[in-house]
């Protein structure tokens, strides 16, 4: 069987390109300069603080970290103080009604 001349050469670019060495990934691993913090869920069933309290507390502490690793300065502790403050409208009612408490078992 006599092959046409475009199909020959069509079969002979594709050998020549799967024969050829390719490497798709880098072989040296480069350094982006970022920091990078590995993520943990941390387990804390907590019935005495409101979940927003703990939610306000958490971004305190990232704000102070952020700013310091920004080579800034830190927000006092007036204006974390205050930031909680504004987070803490809560109403009287919570106390009797917590839906996420029913679902979770006690186990004390």
């Amino acid at each position: 069987m006599q092959l046409g001349f475009s199909f020959s050469l069509l079969l002979a670019t594709l050998v020549l390109a799967m024969s050829s060495v390719v490497e798709a990934a880098p072989t040296v691993k480069r350094s982006s300069g970022m920091i990078t913090l590995p993520l943990k869920r941390i387990a804390q069933n907590r019935d005495d603080v409101h979940p927003l309290v703990l939610l306000q507390q958490h971004i305190n502490r990232g704000l102070k970290r952020g700013a310091r690793m920004a080579g800034r300065e830190a927000p006092s502790d007036l204006e974390l103080r205050e930031n909680l403050h504004k987070r803490m409208f809560i109403p009287r009612s919570w106390q009797e009604t917590q839906p996420w408490q029913a679902l979770q078992p006690k186990w004390r």
